[in-house]
Formats: structure tokens, sequence, C-alpha cells
């Protein structure tokens, strides 16, 4: 039987205070973003390969990426909680997810590289 291939969040790290997107120090009560992120995730499928990451910013469908690194920049205005969840679906149809939720506050002016 096909076994279902696996992902991780790996940018923002929970317990860390990003600033322009990059991680600047810990911070033990959660995690804070201020400016744009880039959110990244590991997925693989030892049985198989991935055939796409789909990104979801506070239950909606934002990006789907089909190759690695895979990654989606929030650069919306915000400025409350906000919810991130990464879905892989591999060739065999199925799929893992892993999410994070963190503090953004981002007024939109700065545009990453």
């Amino acid at each position: 039987a096909p076994s279902p291939p696996t992902i991780e969040i790996t940018k923002p790290r929970c317990g860390k205070i990003y600033l322009w997107n990059k991680e600047i120090f810990p911070f033990p009560l959660g995690t804070i973003v201020i400016g744009p992120i880039s959110i990244e995730a590991d997925a693989s499928d030892k049985d198989g390969s991935i055939e796409r990451v789909e990104f979801f910013v506070n239950n909606v469908s934002v990006f789907n990426d089909t190759e690695a690194p895979y990654r989606y920049t929030i650069n919306e205005q915000m400025f409350g909680f906000c919810t991130v969840k990464v879905i892989a679906y591999d060739d065999s149809g199925m799929k893992a997810e892993d999410s994070t939720r963190f503090f953004m506050i981002n007024f939109g002016i700065v545009k990453l590289d």
C-alpha cells in the first residue's frame, strides 16, 4: 500500500520574532511576524513524489506550489493572528498537512526580493 507524504512548516518557526522575513530573536510567548514573511515548508514522499503543496492563509487557499522549495510570501496588510496551513499531495492521491499560527503586523509597503 502507498504511504502518505510528510510535510512540515519550517518558517516561521514557533517561538520566534521575525522582522522583514528574518528571524531576529526568540520569543517564548509565541511567534510574531513584523513585515512580510515567506512561508516555507519541507515535503517528501518516500515511495513516490510530491505533486503539489497547497498554502492556506486563514482557511483560504492562496497558492499551489508544484516544485521545491515550497514557499509562499504573505505581504498583505494584516494586523492580528494569522493561521497558515499547508497540505502536501503525493502522486498516489494521499495527503498530509501541517499548520502554524502567529501574530502578524504588516503594512504591505515593503517588497521582498
